[in-house]
């Protein structure tokens, strides 16, 4: 897939002249941008409604996928999983930095994604255990 950048101001003869160059059967979208700071508040909110709406249907659709394929699906609170040690159990703001997790207590380093979704995994297979479900 083509990916063009369409920036603010962009004049519509050079668009033509971009998608004339393109072959017909290429598949491609145009990712805009517009001039910084505008509809910031209605962006903010069209946002906010996205986000209400989108994650509560996701959990709701892959609770059904997951009933119906005989999984359980465990919500987990992801705060502090991305700066809580994995080894030692420290929570420091400062342990992650960008994408490296580094335990200022233990020395512990790892990928910060890695660490987060393992303490996300230790979490919720806690939580399992303690309500006597099943894994399937």
């Amino acid at each position: 897939m083509c990916r063009i950048r369409v920036t603010y101001g962009m004049q519509s003869a050079q668009l033509k002249e971009i998608r004339a160059e393109l072959p017909d059967e290429a598949r491609w979208s145009f990712c805009s941008q517009q001039k910084p700071g505008t509809n910031v508040a209605q962006k903010a909110g069209l946002n906010r409604s996205i986000l209400d709406a989108g994650w509560g249907q996701f959990r709701s659709i892959l609770t059904g996928k997951g009933e119906e394929a005989g999984r359980t699906l465990i919500a987990v609170d992801p705060r502090y999983t991305s700066q809580t040690c994995l080894v030692c159990g420290h929570v420091e703001t400062n342990n992650r930095i960008n994408a490296v997790f580094r335990c200022l207590k233990c020395g512990h380093e790892a990928h910060a994604d890695t660490n987060s979704a393992c303490n996300i995994l230790r979490v919720g297979l806690a939580r399992l255990a303690t309500s006597g479900s099943d894994v399937a």
